[in-house]
């Protein structure tokens, strides 16, 4: 199914339908939100990272290298 098979197929329900569907897609938009968060959280406080905090560890720096242009 392509987006507009999915669009002529949305657009073709009763409206209060689509005020649903809606409202289910945000809600589900903000619960993702919600897990991506809760993940990135929890990533950034395990200890298993701790040693990327160490002086040792930073091993690039603006001057080394050359610039990268895409």
């Amino acid at each position: 199914m392509t987006i507009e098979n999915l669009e002529a197929e949305v657009l073709a329900l009763p409206k209060d339908y689509q005020i649903k569907l809606l409202a289910r897609l945000l809600e589900h938009l903000e619960q993702n939100d919600e897990v991506e968060e809760t993940w990135l959280l929890a990533a950034s406080r395990n200890p298993v990272f701790d040693d990327l905090h160490d002086q040792e560890e930073d091993i690039y720096s603006l001057s080394d290298g050359k610039p990268f242009h895409d």
